[in-house]
């Protein structure tokens, strides 16, 4: 049991024990529709799709009962984003958990939903983006809904941390990390059953997942399990070794897809966790290179591959992003302050291509989608140099000024994403928001109880941080 003083409140959780009358509601009706799709079972050609919606009607009843159910759910299922189920609304598991989790997580808390558990600079580049359609020239609304879709889950997640503390973020990171090793897996396998046969061969676990995004959910699964083995997250000696042992697997996975861009933000891992951890760091950095070495000299072909990305990466350009760059100059040159307007960068490039309005990229073949290969110039082009600055602050936000008790393990989440975001235009990412969501509702929260957990990790788990100033304790299991 956790006790805190009637003046920390607002900063913890409801209290289980008095739901809400829309949470009765709803639980008697999933209760009633569960004995109803019983019943039909026994008389319909398929039950097992009866069945399977009373698994689906059990898992909203029990996300309604408690939202950390559908939030880990919804971090599990983040790796196999790419994994396409239905051409619907809700083509893919990911989306469906994020829809259960937002309606479970505000039936819960109704209106008392915080905003300021997003730092207000991302909100400023929000609204700065969602402004730009006013002057951009080419429509982009799907795209501004696209990123509103992804910054509500992510308040909504904000405001789960500000309210739950490290114990809900280390849970989700735990439960995405562990998935990413099972996707990491299959991707291995794919590997090792096809082999290499050069080029641009390049490996994904699902035929219908983006290699980028593959490439960014391993880089944030690689930085949490690393930080676990090397002692920055609170964690039991079970748990590191269950780190160490996948940490490994996703970093061969990486190996395998060829993604340049990931390799560095690996490369930042190591520096970052070094530099925080010293000398706790050395086994799992040591673990993860000696895995590296045996990789290369066992794995078919697997030398042969990093060889060739590694001598392309020069002569190509990066993928093209060299030259897709220097477009970006002269468009930015166009409007520097405003800027072309979200969503805008892919459609004035290949206007370009055709009206020759600015020297357009030899590469570009006719109908492929060409997009700015970076959040960072991305935001520069469309958003202007106003834009670009917001992100800035959002960014720094996030880092400064520095909290106590502020889980340093998101930080080198983020800061990994960071990196690779360098590099691909992700702002839309799922896998992206997830670490960000939890590192500013854990900020919010440091700073709303005055005090949180140690900076310095350690292996209670059980320890409480609780702070009275006086008055009756608030029951909140």
């Amino acid at each position: 049991m956790r006790t805190v003083s009637q003046g920390n409140r607002r900063a913890y959780p409801y209290n289980h024990s008095s739901p809400r009358p829309a949470f009765r509601s709803v639980s008697t009706l999933i209760v009633l529709a569960g004995v109803v799709a019983v019943l039909t079972a026994s008389v319909v050609d398929r039950p097992e799709l009866v069945l399977a919606a009373v698994v689906a009607l059990l898992f909203v009843g029990a996300s309604v009962w408690n939202p950390r159910i559908a939030l880990v759910a919804y971090a599990v299922t983040l790796p196999f984003e790419g994994l396409v189920l239905s051409d619907g609304p809700v083509p893919t598991v990911t989306k469906a958990a994020a829809i259960v989790f937002a309606v479970s997580y505000l039936i819960r808390v109704g209106t008392n939903l915080d905003r300021r558990s997003l730092p207000i600079w991302l909100w400023l580049w929000f609204m700065w983006a969602a402004m730009s359609l006013l002057w951009g020239e080419h429509e982009a609304i799907g795209s501004v809904l696209t990123l509103a879709q992804v910054l509500l889950v992510a308040l909504l997640m904000a405001d789960f941390a500000r309210r739950e503390g490290q114990s809900l973020a280390r849970d989700a990171m735990w439960a995405y990390s562990l998935a990413v090793a099972v996707v990491a897996a299959i991707s291995l396998i794919g590997f090792v059953n096809e082999g290499y046969t050069g080029g641009y061969a390049r490996f994904t676990a699902f035929e219908t997942q983006k290699l980028a995004d593959l490439s960014g959910t391993l880089v944030l699964g690689l930085a949490f399990l690393v930080c676990v083995f090397a002692g920055l997250v609170e964690s039991s000696r079970r748990a590191r070794v269950v780190a160490a042992a996948s940490a490994p697997i996703v970093a061969a996975a990486m190996l395998v897809t060829g993604t340049r861009s990931a390799w560095l933000a690996s490369l930042g891992i190591v520096a970052v966790v070094a530099l925080s951890a010293r000398w706790k760091a050395a086994p799992a950095i040591s673990a993860l290179i000696l895995t590296s070495m045996v990789l290369l000299v066992l794995a078919p072909g697997l030398t042969q591959s990093l060889e060739d990305r590694v001598k392309s990466a020069l002569p190509s350009g990066g993928s093209g992003r060299t030259e897709v760059w220097s477009a970006a100059i002269d468009f930015f040159d166009y409007n520097p302050v405003l800027g072309l307007g979200y969503g805008n960068f892919q459609p004035s490039v290949a206007q370009a291509a055709t009206i020759e309005y600015v020297d357009a990229p030899t590469f570009i073949p006719s109908g492929r989608r060409i997009a700015p290969h970076s959040i960072y110039v991305g935001s520069l082009v469309e958003l202007g140099f106003v834009g670009f600055v917001l992100l800035g602050f959002a960014i720094g936000s996030l880092f400064l000024p520095r909290l106590r008790g502020t889980p340093q393990y998101l930080e080198i989440c983020v800061f990994a994403l960071l990196i690779y975001a360098a590099f691909h235009d992700s702002q839309a990412s799922k896998y992206l928001w997830l670490p960000v969501a939890l590192l500013a509702g854990s900020r919010t929260f440091c700073r709303q109880t005055g005090h949180a957990a140690q900076a310095a990790p350690t292996t209670n788990r059980a320890a409480t941080h609780s702070r009275h100033r006086g008055g009756q304790a608030l029951d909140i299991r």
